[in-house]
């Protein structure tokens, strides 16, 4: 395992959707123990709602969650948030959710160090710009951007 962390600054917020509960705690622990803040979601729909409302620094969504492409298209109408895909290769081609507006994508299974480095990629290229002005993530009690 890597000890790399986030880029220096205010720990990055990801928000994980992905339809394996294993899977979202793995990564969940996995990414907290390097500084990142995560949230979960178990559907395409609730990832929306979430990134909607919480302003993550990224996404990661799961191909295969139903309703991927419509979800990446209205987050595509409303933030610039970046997105990558969570793809296994017996899954459709991710081309059409990269053309809808996802950023990269990356197969599994993958170590948390190829992880990483797409993560340090997608956060590299956003800026301030992209957040939506006066929008601030809540970090009151039931936030999602608690550590546990």
């Amino acid at each position: 395992m890597s000890g790399r962390a986030p880029p220096s600054g205010p720990p990055a917020r990801l928000l994980l959707a992905d339809s394996d509960p294993s899977l979202r705690r793995v990564l969940h622990l996995a990414l907290q123990a390097r500084g990142y803040q995560v949230a979960l979601a178990a559907t395409a729909t609730t990832a929306l709602e979430m990134a909607v409302d919480e302003h993550p620094d990224v996404i990661l969504l799961d191909l295969g969650l139903v309703g991927v492409g419509d979800v990446i298209r209205a987050l595509r109408q409303v933030d610039a948030t970046p997105i990558l895909l969570l793809t296994w290769p017996t899954e459709p081609d991710p081309q059409a959710a990269l053309d809808a507006g996802a950023d990269d994508a990356l197969t599994k299974p993958f170590g948390i160090d190829q992880l990483l480095v797409r993560l340090e990629r997608l956060q590299a290229v956003r800026t301030p710009a992209h957040r939506s002005p006066g929008k601030e993530p809540a970090r009151g009690a039931g936030s999602p951007w608690l550590r546990s």
